[in-house]
């Protein structure tokens, strides 16, 4: 009877709850810590010049670049350049486009909102707003690369300048 209806109705809503606020909390996680893990995915690369014929990884000078274990590294930095550093943007503009009707709703709002909060959403500007966060999210990214794998700082200053001139 009553007992019953409360179970499947809470077994129904529990789970959805749970998992709206575990992609909610995931996708704030990974917003956040973008920069950061673009930074950390590239130092993968960032070799020394050669040291009595070797390259060494900046990161840890004990690793010589591309030999051994480094060979897993770079594959798997690779693979995170490929899936998050570029597939993170592309995710948020999918999540957006698909909710493009939803963004003022709030139940997604709540979950998504600290994504687009201070745009504006009004007069069917929902394309403006994917494309605009896209393109913060790949200036993150190229101004971390950037800092990260260019030394000269003039050339980072310029290149940092052109990058967040050019919106």
């Amino acid at each position: 009877g009553m007992h019953g209806a409360l179970k499947s109705a809470r077994g129904s809503f529990l789970p959805l709850f749970w998992s709206a606020r575990l992609q909610a909390v995931l996708v704030f996680a990974m917003f956040t810590l973008y920069p950061t893990l673009v930074r950390v995915i590239a130092s993968a690369f960032l070799c020394t010049d050669p040291i009595n014929g070797n390259r060494l990884l900046y990161a840890d000078i004990s690793i010589e670049c591309y030999h051994g274990a480094h060979i897993a590294a770079v594959i798997i930095a690779v693979l995170g350049m490929l899936f998050y550093c570029l597939g993170f943007p592309v995710a948020i503009a999918v999540l957006l486009w698909r909710n493009r009707e939803r963004v003022e709703h709030q139940d997604f709002r709540s979950r998504f909102g600290f994504i687009y909060d201070g745009y504006d959403t009004d007069e069917g500007r929902p394309r403006m707003l994917v494309a605009w966060e896209c393109l913060m999210m790949l200036q993150k990214m190229v101004v971390t690369l950037v800092g990260v794998g260019v030394d000269n700082a003039y050339l980072q200053l310029i290149v940092a300048l052109v990058v967040m001139g050019g919106c």
